[in-house]
């Protein structure tokens, strides 16, 4: 038999893990925003004559490789791995494979312990998910942060060369 506290105290473990989804979400939707602003811009001030010179084409393709691997990785922070006990009843894809009735009657007919042990592997489960998420989202960070120097450079050397760089 379980007490109302350990049911209790899982419960709130899982809302807590829960609870830190949207936030790598919200920091992960302000990365593809910067990464694809920063693509954009570089599309948009960019003539085909820029590419004439060796040095533009390496830092355009420097910021490019940076760039395209942050998205990749914040593609994989926003969908990761998602493998679920089949036999859970609060694991969403779990929940899904069966029927209305059949859910209701398994949920509702599960003693206490059951219950809690499923809250206690959801939020195992959740944590790892959260751990990769969180991990992805560093590395994307990371790779913006380094993407900001040869972008800058490119966006120098295509107006240098177009002489609208302010110190000539």
């Amino acid at each position: 038999m379980v007490s109302e506290s350990a049911n209790a105290r899982s419960e709130k473990q899982l809302d807590r893990v829960l609870g830190f989804f949207p936030r790598v979400e919200a920091k992960a939707s302000f990365l593809f925003a910067v990464n694809t602003g920063m693509l954009g811009f570089v599309a948009l001030n960019m003539r085909k004559e820029d590419f004439e010179h060796w040095y533009v084409i390496a830092l355009a393709l420097a910021f490019l490789a940076l760039a395209v691997a942050s998205i990749v990785y914040v593609y994989r922070c926003v969908f990761p791995h998602l493998v679920g006990d089949d036999n859970s009843m609060i694991y969403f894809r779990s929940i899904a494979k069966q029927s209305a009735k059949e859910f209701g009657e398994r949920f509702t007919s599960r003693t206490d312990i059951d219950h809690v042990n499923d809250v206690t592997e959801q939020i195992w489960r959740n944590s790892t998910i959260l751990r990769e998420k969180f991990d992805f989202l560093k590395c994307a960070f990371m790779l913006t942060m380094l993407s900001i120097v040869p972008w800058v450079a490119t966006m120098a050397a295509a107006a240098q060369l177009r002489s609208t760089w302010p110190l000539k």
